[in-house]
């Protein structure tokens, strides 16, 4: 009867479920052939730096976004619920300003860094060395463009066209670069490098802003174009930024900590490892991520109108479904594990890969269902509690990373990622129960 009632939540928005589902399994799919097919493209090393770059890239995303990419879904769902058009039109204009400077300053630095030779590590091997620096300089363009591609992915978000806001980061970029990689390896016969593939990933970005921009002019109330944006509550957005700045960063930061430590303590051969598992295991939250983005809008509406009873079943139902979707995912994952990390090359069939990627899909199988609480918070003007559930595992997660990675190597970088993840389930749970969010 539960499990009816939980799918009955789902029902009443199948069209966005259905195809944000279908996005996120095509992104993961994406995500798996690109991975694939670079591993063995470009080569172990190679790959390893690749993945190190856009490791820096999605951390800097995180930061550049100033949580906007959180605060936007929350606050276009409100105004455009009550028809605020002029606040509505000055946030969207006033968090395009502050991300694209903010991308622009961390692009700047980047380049900066690398061209003085200012890294926390150095590469004894000259080739790699210059191909590494050649590959940040490509990084710190791409940001910007990336930047702003995420932010008008919280706006349609917000919007309440998930699936829509999705199809240019999620399907089109990867889709892009994957057929821009075969296309330059194959059938013009180039040998692809690191800094090679993030060229086509810069091309593929720009193609995927342009799209992007199309779709939010079309699906922008037309009342927006015909009245002047209010700037009033601008420091009530920086004030409120602050939080889920700290939180996106912090998120990012867990999921791509691992393969910036193990490029500072080990080498791109263990953090490509750690590239391929982290590819594999995180199909298990996808689903529940893509559940969780269809719901959180109506969190925040359910959590504004004082309808804590549609509150409680919607973030219940939430989980019930997440938990379900993750077993099977996750049971189909592990009956052809070794099947799957053949696909990368052989480099990456060796026991310690099997079974750092048996602990981290059994893992994701139980916590990434929790993940609504996270949403939970911010949609309920939570961010500070939100936020502190995920900095403080984040600031923790280094000193477990360099203990277990020299013991344990590529299965201790798995198991300093589900400790992370562990510490931060049990202090975002605490915050869910301490300021009564869902009743008994």
């Amino acid at each position: 009867m539960r499990i009816k009632k939980s799918l009955l939540v789902l029902s009443d928005n199948v069209l966005s479920t259905f195809l944000t589902f279908f996005i996120h399994i095509l992104y993961a799919f994406l995500l798996f052939s690109t991975g694939a097919i670079f591993s063995r493209y470009l080569g172990v090393t190679a790959f390893g730096i690749y993945d190190y770059a856009e490791g820096i890239t999605e951390v800097l995303l995180a930061l550049c976004l100033f949580g906007f990419d959180r605060q936007l879904i929350s606050r276009v769902a409100s105004l455009t619920e009550n028809k605020q058009w002029s606040r509505l039109k000055g946030l969207i204009l006033f968090s395009r300003r502050v991300t694209i400077i903010v991308s622009l300053i961390a692009a700047s630095a980047i380049a900066c860094l690398t061209v003085f030779n200012l890294g926390l590590f150095t590469i004894e091997d000259k080739n790699i060395q210059k191909y590494f620096k050649y590959t940040l300089y490509v990084t710190a363009l791409i940001i910007p463009v990336r930047v702003y591609l995420r932010n008008d992915q919280a706006i349609m978000h917000g919007l309440q066209r998930v699936a829509k806001g999705h199809l240019p980061d999620f399907v089109f970029r990867p889709a892009i670069l994957l057929c821009g990689a075969i296309l330059v390896h194959n059938l013009l016969s180039l040998d692809l490098t690191a800094p090679g593939v993030m060229l086509i990933n810069l091309f593929a970005a720009v193609i995927s802003l342009f799209v992007s921009s199309l779709f939010i002019r079309r699906e922008l109330p037309i009342e927006i174009s015909e009245c002047n944006p209010c700037f009033i509550e601008k420091k009530s957005w920086i004030r409120s930024s602050i939080p889920l700045l700290l939180l996106t960063g912090a998120t990012i930061l867990s999921l791509r900590l691992g393969t910036i430590i193990l490029g500072w303590i080990a080498d791109f051969e263990q953090v490509a490892q750690y590239g391929i598992v982290m590819r594999l295991a995180l199909v298990v939250s996808l689903i529940p991520l893509a559940i969780n983005k269809v719901l959180a809008p109506k969190i925040s509406v359910a959590y504004n109108s004082h309808e804590k009873g549609r509150l409680n079943h919607l973030v219940l139902s939430s989980i019930i479904i997440c938990l379900l979707f993750s077993v099977l995912i996750g049971s189909v994952i592990i009956m052809v594990e070794k099947q799957l990390l053949y696909l990368f090359g052989d480099a990456y069939t060796g026991d310690d890969m099997i079974l750092a990627l048996r602990f981290f899909v059994i893992s994701n199988i139980f916590l990434s269902p929790f993940s609504v609480l996270a949403w939970l918070l911010i949609m309920t003007n939570h961010n500070w509690s939100a936020s502190l559930s995920f900095v403080l595992p984040v600031l923790i997660s280094p000193f477990i990373f360099i203990i277990l990675v020299p013991i344990f190597n590529i299965v201790g970088a798995i198991l300093a990622y589900i400790l992370t993840s562990i510490i931060r389930f049990i202090l975002t749970a605490f915050f869910v129960k301490k300021l009564q969010l869902l009743s008994h």
